[in-house]
């Protein structure tokens, strides 16, 4: 499956572009991959008429009664429920996605960054296609390569198994809104939302709260036991909330994060902070990312990436480790965010901010590589940064006994910024 940011980044530069954003859907998916020859599964009949047929559809020989006691088959083709049916329709995939390169003017391949990403060129055309299992969501640079690439994906998987085709509204569950005149694209799910909310007995029209958790929380181990009962209530609201997170609300991925830590045993005050996020999103039902397409809007940041760094110091109120995050924001919108609670105990704030930086640059580094795969080759990224002893060190402009217990990390994020590929810049906090 392409990764979240992978689809985002396309459809951020889509924006920019103007291209459509095409979805196709192949059925019975599964069924086109081929098992290897030395791969033996077996499966048990349906019971069997002597003439031939099914009886009763849907009812199994149900070890050994009935007709068709003790036969079995062996497989030839992947099916729903086989552990290797997903990798086998990747190599089904990437056999169609390299037939395309069939000629001077017709060439396939799939990006190094991310290999369920690919990028088709046709007389000079070009169509950019990311798979999530059976869906096929591409962003065609003009109508005749959307045909070509149509026409030949029937040709191959079947006139009859491909579905879509047309401009999407929707995308793995993420609703897209256009508008054409102000060049922009937001993605949302207003609809889960809802259903959240409705699941949880929340209504929209109830008083909403300003921001996702209740300021200047720190949450504990519990030292009572919850219910079974408050245990998968809390893991389902949890759960929805960590979806809600990765795929269009990175406001709400910090809470996610903080919640998840606690959801083998709940405390009370655990449990409020749920319902105050699910307060909080009955306010922001329809809350998502936008992605601007306009010169006058993103100026010399157009097809640019731009990323903003903070950590905390000792958030985590039973380990007292720091949270590290980041967003990586491109045409106007995030592509790429996380928070993340760190693997040491930083004794610093600058310690701390040179943690969150350079788990920044690694991201940064795979968007870098796969902005340049898309066409567009990034120059030195600026990272906003609003810790002043964090981007001293990071440019070598200072250097301390006192760091040596973090150096490779400094090391590291100093690699990167000599290395021209990122640039710390110091910001007043309230800009970051």
């Amino acid at each position: 499956m392409a990764m979240g940011k992978s689809v985002r980044t396309m459809l951020a530069l889509a924006a920019a572009s103007g291209a459509e954003v095409i979805t196709h859907d192949i059925s019975s998916a599964f069924l086109w991959s081929e098992l290897d020859d030395d791969m033996e599964v077996y499966m048990q009949l349906p019971k069997l008429l002597s003439e031939g047929g099914v009886d009763a559809p849907g009812e199994y020989d149900n070890c050994g009664a009935g007709k068709g006691h003790g036969k079995c088959a062996r497989l030839r083709r992947a099916i729903y429920g086989l552990p290797q049916s997903g990798r086998l329709f990747m190599q089904a995939l990437n056999k169609f996605f390299y037939s395309l390169n069939d000629g001077a003017d017709s060439k396939c391949r799939a990006t190094v960054s991310d290999r369920c990403v690919y990028r088709f060129e046709w007389k000079g055309h070009r169509l950019d296609a990311c798979c999530h299992v059976d869906d096929i969501i591409s962003t065609p640079s003009s109508p005749e390569i959307k045909e070509e690439f149509e026409r030949r994906l029937r040709a191959y998987f079947g006139e009859d198994r491909i579905t879509g085709g047309e401009p999407a509204s929707y995308v793995l569950g993420m609703r897209i809104d256009r508008d054409r005149a102000k060049k922009t694209l937001t993605i949302s799910q207003g609809g889960f939302v809802r259903q959240l909310l409705e699941k949880f007995g929340i209504e929209e029209s109830r008083k909403a709260k300003v921001q996702p958790l209740t300021a200047g929380i720190r949450l504990k181990a519990y030292e009572g036991k919850a219910s079974e009962k408050d245990k998968l209530w809390y893991m389902q609201a949890v759960g929805n909330f960590q979806w809600l997170a990765i795929t269009t609300r990175p406001d709400v991925a910090f809470a996610a994060g903080l919640l998840g830590r606690h959801t083998a045993n709940p405390s009370p005050e655990a449990m409020v902070e749920v319902i105050h996020v699910l307060e909080y999103l009955a306010g922001t039902v329809d809350l998502g990312i936008t992605y601007h397409g306009r010169d006058e809007v993103l100026g010399m940041n157009k097809n640019k990436l731009i990323a903003s760094v903070d950590s905390d110091l000792g958030g985590c109120g039973t380990s007292q480790k720091s949270t590290s995050g980041f967003v990586v924001m491109l045409n106007g919108g995030a592509i790429s965010w996380k928070a993340k609670r760190q693997g040491v105990t930083s004794v610093a704030t600058m310690q701390a901010e040179l943690y969150a930086a350079d788990l920044c640059g690694m991201e940064l580094l795979l968007l870098r590589d796969l902005m340049g795969e898309f066409g567009w080759r990034q120059g030195c990224v600026r990272v906003m940064e609003d810790n002043a002893g964090c981007v001293q060190v990071a440019h070598g402009q200072r250097d301390s006994p006192k760091t040596q217990h973090f150096r490779r990390c400094q090391m590291s994020v100093e690699e990167m910024c000599n290395q021209g590929k990122i640039w710390l810049d110091d910001v007043p906090g309230e800009e970051n």
